[in-house]
């Protein structure tokens, strides 16, 4: 619910969580996570599922998803899925 703010940090997503920002940095610790290495797993999950099966525009995909202007999106595609994001949609 986060993610479309831009403002998906721990310390707002823990008292939603009803823990503690201590309390999730421990349970995420045990699971081998940080907090943003979660957020970008959510990103990668989301943003497979927004390119593939919608219609919505690119840009209004990288806002969703908690990037305040278009070409963070499009530089954060190229890291994570090695094309842009007009690609990665041309992929599926």
């Amino acid at each position: 619910m986060q993610l479309p703010t831009g403002s998906c940090n721990v310390e707002a997503v823990a008292p939603q969580s009803g823990v503690t920002r201590r309390t999730n940095h421990r349970q995420l610790e045990r699971e081998g996570l940080s907090f943003s290495q979660l957020l970008n797993q959510i990103r990668r999950e989301l943003a497979q599922r927004y390119v593939e099966h919608g219609g919505r525009p690119l840009d209004q995909i990288g806002a969703m998803l908690g990037f305040g202007q278009a070409s963070s999106f499009s530089r954060w595609c190229r890291q994570e899925f090695d094309a842009a994001a007009r690609q990665v949609r041309g992929q599926r």
